[in-house]
């Protein structure tokens, strides 16, 4: 039985079909053998077909309803039992709060944007606050150079030789 189990898997790994398929194995009760059933995964599925009425369906209601809207003072079925049902009063009150919330952020916004930024002061060369910095060091007083001839531009100017 492990052997034909092992076979069935084999044959679902190795194989190469075109079209993917959906596999049910199970084992049969009489004769105690592995059984492998397989369908095809298309688009033949029950929830493809009910996904697209039903978006047809919600496609053509809205197409109705804006028909509808055009000849009843532009407003459609559904605005107008939106309408009938909601408070007036009270989504004028939200309407008008949110209307302050908005005022006051742009307010605060504005003055965001006139506000100078504070300075920040930044050191060319951080790295002169360390001790141990090659950049703290001045020439000749860390090494002893009175052994070396050092000369300057003005001395290599001085000693090249004159072509007369």
């Amino acid at each position: 039985m492990i052997y034909q189990y092992r076979k069935a898997i084999n044959l679902q790994l190795l194989r190469n079909h075109g079209k993917r398929r959906l596999n049910n194995m199970f084992i049969n009760g009489s004769d105690n053998k592995l059984e492998l059933k397989t369908r095809d995964e298309d688009f033949s599925a029950p929830i493809w077909r009910n996904s697209v009425l039903f978006l047809f369906s919600v496609f053509t209601i809205y197409k109705i309803d804006e028909w509808y809207g055009l000849h009843h003072e532009g407003q459609g079925f559904f605005t107008r039992i939106i309408e009938y049902f909601k408070n007036k009063d009270n989504y004028t009150e939200i309407h008008i709060e949110s209307l302050k919330k908005i005022s006051e952020l742009a307010k605060e916004r504005l003055n965001q944007q006139d506000s100078k930024r504070i300075p920040i002061y930044r050191l060319k060369f951080p790295e002169q606050l360390n001790q141990g910095s090659s950049y703290n060091l001045i020439p000749g007083t860390e090494i002893d150079l009175s052994q070396y001839d050092i000369k300057t531009d003005i001395d290599n100017n001085n000693s090249s030789p004159q072509s007369s």
